[in-house]
């Protein structure tokens, strides 16, 4: 049967398998704007989240906040089977199983593996759609589930390099095969009043960074602007964080990090949505990854865009690179010294028409219609992976063990714990080095 995913006649239901639709990101503003889409093209939507801490800022999502299941954070390779069954059943009890078409869509690399389950007790397709920008090492078994995914067309990335990088040396993409689609986030940049602003008294320099604070650059981020700070020790430089993050950790690094530099003010916003224009304009100059840098850069502030791998600048957007996720080629400088770049020629960065590479950004409503026709051209075949869920690399092993002690619940609460974090890798190190005698 040849599915037609545009097709408003039938009922047809599409379930969101994401990380949170709590606090503020890309994949939140993703996940909004594509259920909107679907609601107006006639779909059912339902979202199924992991993360049950923080507010949910986006009205849109507000409706699936039954949908929060801690448990899906955690691969079921590493769960036993009955915990599995019990998930996928209490998920079951929520899908109404009237209609005539499903459609899955999840958004990493362990929500692919409950999707493909979840799938296979539905009778519905599994599109695997991958907002992550680095994917770990993956096991054999998961190398063989993703070719198996691509070679069905049900598996995409959100940058042309998202592929080779989960696949690494274990399968060439061939350029034409390297799926990828834009999240089409859309311009989230709005009129409103900011009090933060009128109360606000500026300093010599401004830095912005807008972006979750959990993103895997912050901390050289962070380190590097002490740096710049450090070189310029007479110019008093404010940096404000406008996002949040589940770890409030995280937070404390930031803080502890700043606290003996003098010259140096930090302002963490927590997550806003929309994003006011005036803040916005306040900064001198931004500092991000992905949308949330092409949106300050969209909007005419001189933007730096770290690199998702190396965390290092890629460049400064629309006269450098257009490229807000991955290097592709050309000359290396550090944070520091393009920051400074920037700040001793601010008139001329200020200015879009002095861009030679412009930015743009994506309608929502024509993305998600390349979406569709990506669903519509893949494998229409009702065939799923079958899983032995063998644990061949030790941190599975340690993971499964660990959960076995301490329960799925304490599980959760430690994965996010920076020191949880530290310890783990030790013992990891240690399991390592026995196993090597």
């Amino acid at each position: 049967m040849n599915n037609d995913f545009k097709d408003k006649s039938k009922l047809k239901s599409y379930v969101f398998l994401t990380d949170a639709i709590t606090y503020i990101g890309g994949g939140q503003i993703y996940t909004a704007n594509k259920t909107k889409y679907l609601i107006e093209k006639g779909w059912d939507v339902s979202v199924y989240s992991t993360i049950g801490s923080g507010e949910i800022l986006i009205s849109e999502l507000e409706s699936h906040k039954e949908g929060i299941y801690p448990i899906l954070r955690i691969s079921p390779s590493i769960l036993r089977k009955k915990l599995i069954e019990t998930t996928i059943e209490k998920i079951l009890q929520s899908i109404n199983s009237v209609y005539s078409e499903i459609c899955i869509e999840c958004h990493s690399v362990t929500l692919a593996l409950w999707g493909e389950l979840l799938a296979r007790a539905l009778n519905a397709k599994c599109f695997i759609y991958l907002l992550s920008e680095s994917f770990g090492i993956p096991s054999i078994e998961m190398i063989k589930y993703f070719s198996f995914k691509f070679e069905r067309m049900e598996l995409a990335g959100i940058s042309r390099n998202s592929l080779s990088l989960l696949f690494k040396n274990q399968k060439e993409i061939a350029p034409n095969e390297q799926y990828f689609l834009s999240a089409g986030l859309g311009d989230v940049v709005s009129e409103i009043k900011c009090d933060f602003v009128d109360t606000f008294e500026r300093g010599d320099i401004i830095i912005g960074s807008v972006g979750r604070l959990n993103k895997g650059y912050v901390p050289s981020m962070i380190d590097d602007i002490i740096e710049f700070a450090k070189i310029n020790p007479h110019k008093m430089i404010q940096l404000i964080l406008v996002g949040d993050s589940e770890n409030s950790q995280r937070l404390e690094d930031i803080e502890s990090r700043v606290r003996m530099v003098l010259n140096l003010s930090v302002f963490v916003l927590g997550g806003l949505f929309p994003l006011p224009k005036s803040l916005l304009n306040l900064f001198d100059l931004n500092i991000g990854s992905a949308g949330s840098a092409r949106l300050a850069a969209f909007h005419g502030i001189p933007t730096i865009a770290l690199d998702a791998i190396d965390y290092q600048p890629i460049g400064i957007l629309g006269f450098e690179t257009n490229s807000s996720l991955y290097r592709e080629g050309g000359p290396m400088y550090s944070l520091p010294e393009t920051i400074q770049k920037i700040v001793d020629n601010l008139e001329y960065y200020k200015k879009i028409e002095n861009w030679k590479i412009p930015i743009r950004m994506s309608n929502p409503s024509d993305t998600y219609d390349k979406h569709m026709d990506f669903l519509n051209n893949s494998d229409q075949t009702k065939e799923y992976f079958r899983f032995s869920f063998k644990n061949d690399k030790l941190d599975q092993i340690i993971r499964k063990y660990l959960i076995a002690i301490i329960g799925v619940s304490n599980y959760l609460k430690l994965i996010n714990n920076t020191k949880f974090k530290s310890i783990y890798v030790k013992v990891k190190q240690w399991c390592f080095q026995g196993k090597k005698r």
